[in-house]
């Protein structure tokens, strides 16, 4: 940038390598690095290509790592990388580690808010299909229960349905979400994301629990049916 050049140009470098040797090479600009940190007045180039013009291997005095964490995960990183290794000096690019930090932190933010609305239309939804089957078994629940069936018998077989749908959905959603973060992650990050254990168990029991809580009302109207009423002229 302060040259004047721009991607597509051409930029030479002229020195003397390890062996004395003088060496000037034009290299194509690709493009302009923008920190924040002293790497803006770095020139960078490909590892091979450093090592050909100074006929030295294996030498690095600077290595960039990047990773996907939030800003304080990045300062514990950088402090053990130097407790760890004696005469590294971490430094974080402070303007790339706060904009992802700040998109992790919308995104996270954008999930919750997601997850609480889903979850509320998902009981909605739970709670006003579980309605409609009880009302359209009503004579099947009030036969049962003329025949001996208690209420809480009854109670239980529609929370156990609902347990059992609450459970595949939440899979199925639980698998859906691992693609769907996946592609968001790419897109983003460039990176693919870890698949972590405990997600699936952890979405089937949120879903699991989503679907019974909705269901308690729809079960306690099927548990107050009384025969006598939906079985009369039978």
């Amino acid at each position: 940038a302060r040259a004047g050049l721009e991607p597509g140009q051409s930029l030479s470098l002229e020195g003397r390598g390890a062996n004395q040797a003088r060496f000037n090479v034009d290299f194509a600009i690709s493009g302009l690095v923008s920190t924040g940190g002293v790497e803006d007045d770095f020139v960078f180039l490909d590892l091979g290509d450093l090592e050909a013009l100074t006929g030295e291997s294996g030498v690095a005095e600077l290595a960039e790592i990047s990773l996907t964490a939030d800003l304080e995960e990045l300062r514990a990183l950088a402090e053990a990388a130097a407790r760890a290794v004696p005469g590294v000096e971490p430094r974080l690019v402070r303007r790339v580690a706060q904009s992802e930090t700040a998109v992790l932190g919308k995104l996270k933010a954008l999930v919750v808010l997601t997850s609480l609305v889903v979850s509320g239309l998902t009981a909605l939804c739970v709670a006003a299909t579980m309605m409609t089957m009880t009302l359209e078994r009503r004579r099947e629940i009030g036969l049962r229960k003329a025949l001996g069936a208690g209420s809480r018998r009854v109670a239980g077989e529609f929370l156990a349905e609902g347990l059992v749908l609450g459970l595949l959905g939440g899979l199925a959603g639980g698998l859906g979400g691992l693609g769907f973060a996946q592609i968001v992650s790419l897109g983003v990050f460039r990176r693919a994301i870890a698949f972590e254990p405990y997600i699936l168990p952890a979405a089937a029991a949120v879903s699991a629990a989503v679907t019974v809580l909705a269901a308690l009302i729809p079960v306690r109207r099927a548990a107050e049916v009384e025969p006598a009423l939906v079985l009369r002229g039978e």
